[in-house]
């Protein structure tokens, strides 16, 4: 008694941790931005790759960024920004601000160790918080394969199991039920004519 309690306890917590996994990954996933990217209304959530990492961002790492604007930043804040290679590929880099122009029309910032002019529109903010490791585990879980193997297929086999299990319970037990009876009843028929045909016989005899 002891051992199932135990069972049902560790089922329990692993039914809750897969649950709150798969309600993460959708969440990224739905929120996803046009650069791949997951954010809420004042959140942005960054996954630090091998083309951002820095001794204080891990590659893996997931980040917390609060979003800015021109208007909000200032000079040498740490800044998270869309950047694109000359591939066109956006990707996000960190650097500090080195010198904001407000009163050009339109305003513009320059980040330490670069030449460009940036606009408020590459904008995505400020670090909050960093979580080390979770962001290698969502993008794991992000792969087609792997989302469709942990993600869709466990409740797509209880749905198949739960539709077995009614039409078993109320449409295949019934047709079983039926098909029995309608067995025994050709069976009594045939005898009852096996029957028939025996007395014939004698009377033809007779």
């Amino acid at each position: 008694m002891k051992n199932k309690k135990i069972i049902k306890i560790i089922l329990g917590v692993i039914f809750v941790i897969y649950f709150l996994l798969v309600v993460l990954l959708c969440t990224f996933i739905l929120k996803e931005n046009k650069y791949g990217i997951s954010e809420t209304s004042n959140k942005v959530y960054v996954i630090i790759n091998k083309n951002n990492e820095t001794d204080k961002y891990k590659k893996g790492s997931l980040v917390v960024v609060k979003k800015e604007n021109i208007n909000t930043i200032k000079e040498g804040n740490e800044l998270f920004t869309y950047k694109s290679d000359e591939n066109n590929n956006v990707y996000v880099s960190i650097s500090k601000v080195e010198k904001i122009s407000k009163d050009t029309n339109p305003k513009y910032y320059v980040l330490e160790g670069d030449t460009g002019n940036y606009k408020s529109n590459s904008i995505i903010g400020t670090h909050v918080k960093t979580i080390n490791g979770l962001g290698s585990i969502i993008n794991f879980f992000k792969n087609k394969i792997v989302f469709f193997i942990f993600v869709i297929l466990p409740p797509l086999a209880i749905v198949m199991y739960e539709v077995y299990f009614i039409l078993k319970l109320f449409g295949i037990g019934t047709y079983k039920k039926v098909k029995k009876e309608s067995k025994e009843q050709e069976e009594k028929l045939k005898e009852e004519m096996d029957d028939d045909e025996s007395e014939d016989k004698e009377l033809e005899n007779d």
